[in-house]
């Protein structure tokens, strides 16, 4: 009975992981794997394997590990990107490109108690403390991810916070406000009663991972709400607690 042929997706993403694997990059290794284990083109048990292998980037990353790969077989070859020349006469700066790379983060979470959110350029204050100020895992990690939940949050390092919390709580309501914020996501302002409202977002990008739809905390208004996903799931720039 012939092989069943791995699909280019995972091949390439396989490729990626060995070669940041190669390179002493967990950063990347831990994005690429992560990417890896959302692919729905795998089998239940390769998933599980590489849950566990990110577990080990996390550790190496972590303790700053340099592996020496020299005599593995599939590293042959693989050599670190050239640094870009720098220019021998001054240039004129690209203050587009400039702006547009404030706020940029790496592929790992950090732990500062403040933590600027990836992709904006202003600082928020972190969306929760711990576990118990979220509702859903899903919420946690989104959070955990963007630089506004703590870093100790995912306890075992295989990139998802709080585990133990449901990955969705449906209280039921009516949609009471929808909007697509300037990040691509869409969220839903749901309503169960005047003084019980949540947001839920529809399918978004964590690490590389496209996401279930999930809700969030309960809010006290919709205007509370709608804030809270302005702030943390749109443009931020104008939120008020911003820095």
């Amino acid at each position: 009975m012939p092989a069943t042929a791995i699909p280019e997706s995972v091949s390439d993403s396989i490729a990626e992981i060995n070669r940041a694997a190669c390179l002493n990059e967990w950063g990347d290794a831990i994005a690429e794997t992560t990417q890896l284990i959302g692919n729905s083109e795998i089998t239940s048990d390769y998933r599980n394997a590489l849950i566990r292998q990110r577990r080990v980037y996390a550790n190496y990353q972590s303790n700053n590990a340099v592996i020496d790969m020299s005599d593995n077989p599939s590293c042959e070859g693989i050599e670190p990107e050239p640094e870009p020349e720098v220019a021998s006469e001054p240039s004129t700066l690209d203050w587009e490109r400039a702006i547009a790379g404030i706020g940029r983060t790496s592929s790992s979470p950090r732990s500062s108690s403040t933590r600027t959110a990836s992709s904006q350029s202003v600082s928020l204050p972190l969306a929760g403390s711990s576990c118990s100020s979220f509702e859903t895992r899903w919420e946690a990690t989104y959070h955990y991810w963007n630089g506004t939940a703590p870093a100790d949050l995912d306890a075992d390092s295989d990139g998802m916070a709080c585990e133990h919390l449901p990955e969705e709580r449906n209280w039921g309501g009516y949609v009471a406000h929808r909007q697509v914020s300037t990040r691509g996501y869409t969220g839903e302002v749901m309503t169960v009663n005047s003084n019980f409202h949540y947001l839920r977002l529809q399918s978004i990008s964590i690490g590389g991972v496209r996401t279930p739809t999930f809700s969030t905390r309960s809010f006290r208004s919709q205007a509370a709400a709608r804030e809270h996903f302005e702030c943390y799931y749109s443009n931020s720039s104008e939120c008020p607690f911003a820095r």
